[in-house]
């Protein structure tokens, strides 16, 4: 059952009699025929469109279907009308049953991942862009034909097949279909499926990227037959490889072809690290700092959310050097957690975020995985992008924002810190303002809070450099618990109602460090980093649930100032007695 708080636009009245009315109102002022009018209604309300998050215009008498939200039209003159170009509705709670004639409408990008529709899919779409429909329930085979799809989108000049298919994430089993070639990037990653052609690895096109991770193949792939296959995918891929094959039960065991493999496999060439392991259950005590020991100086804070997401804050240096920090609130898998489209943002110290002119202040530069390999170990798929050959603000949804050359890596990560409240012999009463923590009138930087069980707090602060630059910047430290200041003198205490910004609590950092003089990847080195000393923090949680963050730093740059915090997102805790 699910527990969101609906989001309704239009009333119950005007939905039970909608369908009714619809078709009698003038067609002259609507841009699609009625056929596909039709099928955008019908999907509209399979999907159950009253409870989206964002459903405007959607079937309000009169309206323009291009005008609805998530619809883009255009005008394709080699038929003579209006077609839907793309239709964009990544989470925003699409439940119910995917009606698949939505594939008929549809003439490029199709884009409803991170919903929960479920059903088949009788055919498949043949859009000549982006379909993804990653993370959501769709179950049974892979359907074969998709003939029926190109027929009849084969009158447009757009192009009749897909070069980006999205499938991850959902519930298919059964075999691969033999000859998917068309596609140029294509994921089925975490599904159930276990039979796999090889004519699935002779890709017809230049760069290409297949990802098979986690599923259920297995079997030794063997150089002969990899070798008839014209194994072509290809290192360089903008997301790190151009081929991923982790946690499935391959074999490989011929050299040559696993250093083949290795050199086109996300990740790096230890491809074998990840194929055939078993992965503990995931648990909320891994909310908390993660590390690679032989890489100190970057890593990750990771927190479980209430509502099981991970959220992900990935602090590190970029190519030239320059501090680094990327986030994103991901997917919980069955054995992993992934974010697929980690963002990297541009601003201005005590201003939030800030566009470049001509640009965007956000864009999509990376994806992150983490696999439980033993009960303290996680292991880290890195890939992030670290050049652009073409300005990130095109008109494309992610992951399609940006592209660049990317590099991979696979790292095995320890625990640094853990939560206090995720195991209940390791309970803190503060626990609760673990998190993280912004201030609206910043938005775009903000703080990440770990209360910790020994008394002691991990402060990571997330922001920019005070400057033009928009570069980022982050700080750390660890800081104590202290009582509240006294009141003023004079300050009547009996009778009084308590102001809501007086202190409960304050959470000191004498010694807030900004680490710096490293890059990002096979150049990183810790023994180059210096944890310069920034200057100090103080945290005043108040009576009304929010904070006020006090600085004061030794660079003149930074200066001193406060500003108003209120939590964002809190970690899920362990249920015990004394709750």
């Amino acid at each position: 059952m699910d527990d969101r708080p609906p989001k309704t636009f239009q009333s119950s009245l005007r939905f039970s009699v909608l369908a009714s009315m619809i078709w009698l109102i003038s067609a002259s002022s609507w841009a699609l025929n009625g056929h596909d009018r039709e099928i955008l209604s019908a999907f509209f309300i399979a999907s159950n469109g009253e409870q989206w998050l964002q459903n405007e215009g959607w079937l309000v008498p009169g309206s323009d279907p291009c005008d609805w939200h998530g619809i883009q039209c255009l005008f394709d003159d080699s038929i003579g009308r209006h077609v839907v170009y793309r239709l964009t509705l990544p989470a925003n709670n699409l439940t119910g049953t995917l009606d698949t004639r939505i594939f008929e409408v549809v003439h490029s990008d199709l884009i409803l991942r991170d919903n929960r529709l479920g059903g088949s899919l009788s055919q498949l779409p043949a859009s000549p862009g982006t379909v993804d429909l990653a993370n959501n329930r769709l179950s049974g085979e892979i359907p074969v034909d998709m003939s029926l799809i190109a027929a009849q989108i084969s009158g447009s000049r757009l192009p009749t097949h897909n070069w980006y298919l999205d499938l991850s994430g959902n519930d298919f089993v059964g075999h691969v279909p033999e000859d998917w070639s068309g596609t140029r990037w294509l994921s089925l990653a975490n599904n159930r499926l276990e039979g796999l052609p090889l004519s699935l690895l002779q890709p017809g096109f230049g760069s290409n990227f297949l990802d098979l991770s986690d599923n259920q193949f297995s079997g030794l792939l063997a150089a002969d037959e990899m070798a008839a296959s014209r194994f072509v995918w290809r290192q360089g891929s903008r997301w790190g490889g151009g081929l991923n094959l982790c946690w499935n039960e391959f074999e490989i065991d011929d050299p040559e072809l696993l250093a083949s493999i290795g050199s086109r496999h996300v990740g790096g060439p230890d491809v074998e690290a990840c194929l055939g392991l078993e992965r503990p259950s995931l648990e909320p005590t891994l909310s908390g700092s993660w590390f690679d020991p032989a890489r100190s100086g970057e890593g990750i804070s990771l927190q479980i959310l209430d509502r099981g997401e991970p959220m992900l804050y990935w602090f590190t240096f970029d190519e030239q050097g320059n501090q680094m920090w990327l986030f994103e609130v991901g997917k919980s898998l069955d054995s992993a957690l992934d974010w697929r489209h980690l963002k990297q943002t541009r601003g201005r110290f005590g201003q939030g975020l800030e566009a470049a002119p001509g640009g965007v202040a956000m864009e999509t530069r990376g994806s992150f995985r983490l696999d439980r390999i033993a009960e303290d170990t996680l292991q880290a798929e890195r890939v992030y992008i670290t050049d652009t050959e073409l300005p990130c603000f095109l008109p494309y949804p992610p992951p399609l924002e940006c592209f660049g050359r990317s590099v991979s890596d696979r790292l095995d990560y320890r625990q640094l810190t853990r939560l206090a409240g995720t195991r209940c012999d390791e309970i803190h009463p503060m626990r609760s303002l673990s998190g993280a923590w912004f201030d609206p009138e910043r938005n775009g930087e903000g703080l990440i809070i770990e209360v910790l069980p020994d008394n002691q707090v991990m402060v990571y602060w997330f922001t920019y450099q005070p400057d033009d630059s928009g570069q980022q910047a982050w700080m750390t430290g660890t800081g104590s618990w202290h009582p509240p200041p006294p009141p003023p003198p004079g300050t009547p205490i009996i009778g009084t109602p308590t102001p809501p910004d007086t202190p409960l609590v304050v959470l000191e950092l004498d010694s807030v460090y900004q680490p710096i003089g490293t890059r990002h990847g096979e150049a990183f080195d810790p023994d180059e980093i210096t944890r310069v000393a920034w200057g100090s923090l103080q945290i005043e949680f108040l009576q009304n649930g929010s904070g006020r963050v006090r600085f004061a730093s030794h660079f003149p740059e930074f200066g001193e100032g406060q500003f108003h915090i209120q939590q964002l997102a809190r970690p899920k805790f362990a249920s015990c007695d004394d709750d």
